[in-house]
């Protein structure tokens, strides 16, 4: 079983797989990963419902029911990736989406592991952003609050 949020999943987990999916891998490893993909890919949709109900409840409208967007400061042109929250709805707003993204999800299956990789090349950024699926063979699971820093033994 695989747990990964909906935050993991929001913030850029589809495009990292897309790209593991282009490398040549093992043909076991790829039926893996195209069995996982799928599965993010329906959270990934629910994910998406739930923001737009989110922008549905706070987002502002105009008198025609068209969502305003935010003016971007440079251009001073409406940013279509911004819709205006209605006013005293931020607060409510960050709260719902913060509570959205933290909801955990478990996807059946197995980690993926470095030996099922092979002898590939992947970037570093591809795997920070799927560090909830590859399984590197230890057990310790490193956080903001077990880090532990390299000793340094003087020469």
């Amino acid at each position: 079983m695989i747990k990964v949020t909906n935050g993991q999943i929001w913030g850029g987990s589809v495009d990292s797989l897309t790209k593991v999916l282009e490398l040549n891998l093992p043909a076991k490893t790829s039926f893996k990963l195209v069995k996982l993909i799928r599965k993010v890919n329906e959270i990934l949709q629910d994910i998406q419902e739930a923001h737009k109900k989110l922008l549905e409840k706070f987002g502002e409208k105009d008198k025609d029911g068209e969502f305003i967007h935010v003016l971007d400061q440079q251009t001073g042109k409406p940013n279509e990736n911004q819709i205006q929250l209605k006013k005293d709805s931020v607060k409510p707003f960050k709260e719902e989406y913060k509570q959205l993204l933290e909801v955990e999800n478990e996807i059946q299956g197995t980690k993926v592991t470095l030996d099922d990789l092979g002898d590939i090349e992947i970037q570093p950024g591809v795997l920070l952003t799927l560090d909830w699926l590859f399984d590197d063979g230890t057990d310790e699971e490193i956080t903001p609050d077990n880090k532990k820093e390299k000793e340094v033994t003087p020469a």
